[in-house]
């Protein structure tokens, strides 16, 4: 039987490095997957790493504010020293007393745990008698119009639009019922030139100080600087005291005193000639025909303000209280706290 020869066709030789390629690929799909996987691992380690650093300085950050507020009470408690030390070396309130000088860099005792170093604290008490209470603007209900023109003409001596002194008036008239605490001065009857309308209930809180009032129109930042130094809020009616009071307050509350007699009994006054009493500083006016009780005023004061601000590192806490001194003590009626 005759067979046919096959023909057979001769595989064809791979290309060169061909039997190399599958193994390189996959060493580099390898490496690839290699560097992928370190990507996201640096990745989620950078994520842990800034979130701890967040967590650190949250922590840091709540300690500082903790060391600040602790800075804060104890700067409150030294002013509250320091007004009794005051008031028991000189029955008088003058600028020549301990309570004015400021409270530089007092580093208060280090907290059980805080790092060091210890907060530092600053401050100055100010004495808030020296200045027009504007709670006496009002008595019983109505506003005392006589007062209210008082305040109108110390806007014009600090360059402050008089008509400023009005919207205060109705403000306070505002704050105040017929049953609230009397805005006279202590042992005074209502003046016969006091007037306007009583309201049965306050209509407005009972503003603390002047930045209270700056939904006052007009009342900008400029006018309640022009104002602080010689207006005040205060819970219960006062007498202004003459050893601290600015030439301003003496000129606009008192009608008998002259704006250069005001400066010159203030410059005496400053140099060491503190009022004795309050005849004492009717005498000192050198106007024959004035009774010498026929002005109320003091010579000491119960009122004082402070204003500090307690420093740790970077961090600076400030603070603003109203504090009153008594004869059983010195206690704090507000403070405000703040960065």
């Amino acid at each position: 039987m005759h067979t046919r020869p096959v023909n057979r066709v001769p595989a064809k030789a791979p290309p060169a490095g061909h039997a190399a390629v599958g193994p390189a690929r996959q060493r580099g799909m390898a490496v690839i997957a290699a560097l992928l996987i370190v990507a996201a691992v640096t990745t989620i380690a950078a994520g842990l790493m800034y979130r701890q650093a967040a967590y650190v300085r949250s922590v840091q950050s709540g300690q500082t504010r903790v060391a600040l507020q602790a800075a804060l009470r104890g700067g409150l408690m030294l002013a509250e020293r320091v007004l009794k030390e005051d008031g028991a070396a000189d029955a008088r309130t003058h600028f020549g007393g301990a309570w004015s000088a400021p409270i530089v860099d007092a580093r208060l005792e280090q907290m059980r745990g805080s790092r060091p170093p210890a907060p530092m604290f600053t401050g100055q008490l100010q004495d808030e008698q020296g200045k027009i209470n504007l709670r006496t603007l009002v008595w019983e209900g109505n506003l005392n119009v006589d007062r209210v023109g008082r305040v109108r003409r110390l806007c014009q001596l600090v360059g402050v639009p008089p008509e400023i002194a009005d919207r205060i008036a109705l403000r306070m008239l505002a704050s105040q019922s017929a049953s609230a605490d009397e805005g006279g001065e202590p042992g005074e009857g209502q003046d016969a030139a006091s007037g306007g309308a009583r309201l049965p209930a306050s209509s407005a809180p009972m503003p603390r100080s002047l930045d209270d009032l700056r939904n006052i129109e007009g009342m900008t930042d400029e006018v309640i600087a022009r104002l602080r130094p010689h207006v005040t809020i205060l819970p219960s009616a006062t007498l202004i005291n003459v050893n601290t009071a600015s030439a301003e307050v003496l000129t606009a509350w008192f009608p008998q005193i002259s704006e250069g007699l005001a400066k010159t009994l203030v410059g005496q006054r400053n140099s060491g000639q503190w009022f004795v009493n309050g005849p004492d500083f009717v005498n000192r006016l050198n106007l024959p025909d004035l009774a010498p009780n026929s002005i109320r005023v003091t010579v000491n004061s119960n009122w004082f303000t402070l204003a500090g601000a307690a420093r740790l590192d970077r961090s600076v806490m400030l603070l603003h209280a109203l504090m009153v001194r008594t004869e059983t003590g010195t206690r704090v009626i507000w403070s405000r706290e703040g960065a």
